[in-house]
């Protein structure tokens, strides 16, 4: 099954900022189990864990905190680059 990078990049992102699958979902006006599912599948697809789940709180692992690292700049000249349209 293909997965949307875009969209399952996005969705972690906001839920490293939030802490929450939860608010990530709301910020981005998706289902939690939309969320969910394109976490999921970015894991598979990466072939690691990126968070740390408890019942009540999501917590960078150490692939997830260097992923995080090396999207947040493409992700922030996609930003720019939306705006500038």
């Amino acid at each position: 099954m293909p997965i949307n990078e875009l969209r399952s990049i996005t969705t972690f992102a906001k839920t490293a900022e939030l802490g929450s699958l939860r608010r990530a979902a709301a910020a981005q006006k998706i289902t939690p189990q939309a969320a969910s599912q394109a976490l999921a599948q970015l894991e598979q697809f990466l072939g690691v864990r990126l968070f740390h789940r408890t019942t009540r709180s999501m917590t960078l692992t150490e692939d997830g905190r260097r992923f995080l690292e090396a999207a947040e700049p493409a992700l922030a000249g996609l930003q720019r680059a939306m705006m500038a349209v």
